[in-house]
């Protein structure tokens, strides 16, 4: 009776090991591992915290009018209709007025369907473009100033092409059609 019962605890034993103790055991080896995995992420936080701090205070350093020029200059998105405005405020003040707006994605953009002008094409430096077309009609020498006004305002553009026409109501008169691209941070 007494080896009965020795075998049957011994047998009860190794049921319960392998029935409960041993698939707890492996899920608790899992956890430990998550736990790991949590711990290192905290850790990486932590240091984004401290990179962060350093920033802010770096940032704090610099005069708010410089920091919205530098906003200006490259914003971190895309508004395309300040972008419009600020252009057409360039061309008011040489009396121009500009007509056929058209925002043109970038070829690589044309690849993602249902993509808007302001979700161009992703690229690997970190900041991303917008082409903008427009017509303005106007004399040459007064073309040459708006193309100055543009040079000289705070937003980052590049000309990328400008064509012209004759305009059929005067001789010393042009249709100029220009196409710029400008950029933001992602």
């Amino acid at each position: 009776m007494r080896n009965i019962i020795a075998i049957l605890l011994i047998v009860s034993s190794i049921g319960v090991f392998f029935g409960f103790i041993k698939p707890n055991y492996e899920n608790i080896k899992v956890l430990q591992a998550e736990e790991a995995t949590y711990d290192e992420s905290l850790a990486q936080i932590e240091v984004f915290k401290t990179t962060l701090a350093q920033h802010e205070k770096t940032l704090s350093k610099f005069d708010q009018e410089d920091l919205v020029k530098l906003e200006k200059f490259i914003p971190s998105s895309i508004d395309n209709v300040k972008l419009i405005i600020d252009i057409n405020n360039i061309a008011s003040n040489f009396g121009l007025g500009i007509k056929g707006i058209t925002l043109n994605q970038p070829s690589s953009a044309s690849n993602q369907p249902n993509a808007t002008p302001a979700q161009t094409a992703t690229s690997k430096q970190g900041y991303e473009s917008i082409s903008i077309s427009f017509s303005v009609t106007s004399t040459y020498g007064n073309f040459l100033s708006f193309i100055g006004g543009i040079e000289k305002s705070l937003r980052l553009v590049d000309i990328t092409s400008v064509s012209f026409s004759p305009s059929s109501d005067k001789g010393d008169i042009y249709n100029f059609h220009v196409t710029l691209r400008t950029y933001w941070l992602k």
